[in-house]
């Protein structure tokens, strides 16, 4: 894939985690991981951020950059719910770094088996 495409994809998935018009208030207590694990639109956008980070590595050549983008991603979606007042924020904000990365890490498993299994099949029709 070109340079051209990669830059316009990283854009265009940049605003769909930042485009959620939903703003909602957290249950008292409530865990940051579960959450972003269990709530359908924070879990697309840790799917998205994920790509992302992906995009980020294959653009810089650093596969840090994959780990990189969602955790920063995850302070910020966490810092959004709940200031940085009490313990449970900072606890809260933690818990939504753990599942971003949790996340991140399983789209890329995914991705990778995806990509070994098309690989596959090309070398089994040649």
């Amino acid at each position: 894939m070109s340079y051209i495409k990669k830059g316009a994809l990283l854009f265009i998935l940049t605003f769909i985690p930042l485009s959620s018009p939903l703003a909602h208030e957290l249950a008292s207590g409530g865990s940051g991981f579960l959450h972003a694990i269990t709530t359908p639109e924070h879990f697309l956008s840790f799917v998205a951020i994920a790509l992302m980070g992906a995009l980020a590595a294959s653009l810089s050549s650093s596969q840090a950059y994959i780990y990189i983008v969602p955790g920063v991603a995850g302070i910020f979606i966490g810092l959004a719910h709940v200031g940085v007042a009490s313990l449970y924020s900072l606890s809260f904000v933690g818990g939504v770094i753990v599942a971003s990365i949790a996340i991140t890490f399983g789209v890329l498993r995914v991705a990778t088996d995806i990509a070994k299994y098309f690989r596959t099949l090309n070398e089994q029709q040649k």
